[in-house]
């Protein structure tokens, strides 16, 4: 995965035009709720992908701009509320037709079903008094608490399709699509002065922490099935979790969604 680190900057909230708009980009961000084998609070991380299509409509790279990681010791409320100020953040709206974010992709397995609960109310930023809304499911019937929320949150449910997810996100790395930060020392003399260095270096730490994640499992297969397994249990898989679902969701719905416009002998359609 070390070929995979290009990129010169995090980027830290969605671009605006010079009239304040957030520009036309396209994001996705996924989560990963987990327990930890090395401590016992409840550890997440939070990714945000930026897709980048080319003139027509397919998508050329995926860039994981940012990768966070909460305090670990967060009830659910509080990690919805920093999930709700991520999207936000990177242009999401309530109104998903105007909204950069297409999705929260959220491990639905157990204990991320408590956070998806907290996604699904409404809620206020305790440091602003913002109200930050609450969001539906896209794919589950579960209700949310407002009628009208936005469906934004994917409630991903790995139990069946661990295969796919292996295979798909395989195969963003091999075709080097998927597109990593570089380690901050090389990037934190190019960086702009008004960037928030410190964020960025956790950024670039992070992404490095996810590539010690990926060195760290190995494949299983058998006759049915593919999964992964920690060679070391105190390297914990939450950062390549979160990335996994993200480009899995990325792989099912926004590229196919793409190619569906392109006939078959279509030269320019990129197929999965």
């Amino acid at each position: 995965m070390l070929d995979l680190r290009t990129l010169t900057n995090s980027q830290l909230s969605c671009s605006k035009d010079k009239n304040g708009r957030f520009a036309l980009e396209e994001y996705v961000i996924g989560v990963d709720v987990a327990r930890s084998n090395a401590q016992s609070n409840n550890k997440s991380a939070i990714v945000v992908l930026k897709v980048i299509r080319n003139k027509q409509g397919v998508i050329r790279q995926i860039q994981l701009v940012n990768l966070i990681e909460p305090p670990n010791g967060l009830n659910f409320t509080e990690q919805s509320i920093l999930v709700k100020k991520v999207f936000y953040q990177y242009g999401g709206k309530l109104d998903m037709n105007k909204s950069r974010v297409k999705a929260i992709v959220v491990d639905g397995n157990v204990i991320g079903k408590g956070l998806i609960d907290r996604l699904l109310e409404e809620v206020t930023d305790p440091e602003t008094n913002e109200e930050l809304g609450c969001f539906a499911t896209i794919n589950t019937d579960q209700k949310p608490q407002n009628g009208d929320a936005p469906k934004v949150v994917y409630d991903l449910t790995a139990q069946g399709i661990n295969g796919d997810i292996i295979r798909i996100f395989m195969d963003y790395v091999e075709s080097q699509r998927l597109k990593l930060l570089k380690p901050y020392d090389e990037i934190k003399t190019s960086l702009p002065k008004s960037i928030d260095k410190i964020t960025v270096q956790q950024a670039c730490l992070h992404t490095q922490y996810l590539i010690d994640e990926v060195a760290n499992l190995k494949l299983k297969k058998t006759t049915n099935s593919i999964t992964v397994e920690q060679a070391t249990k105190r390297i914990d898989k939450d950062r390549y979790s979160a990335l996994a679902y993200a480009l899995y969701y990325i792989n099912l719905f926004l590229e196919k969604q793409e190619e569906d416009s392109y006939e078959d002998d279509d030269p320019l359609v990129y197929y999965i």
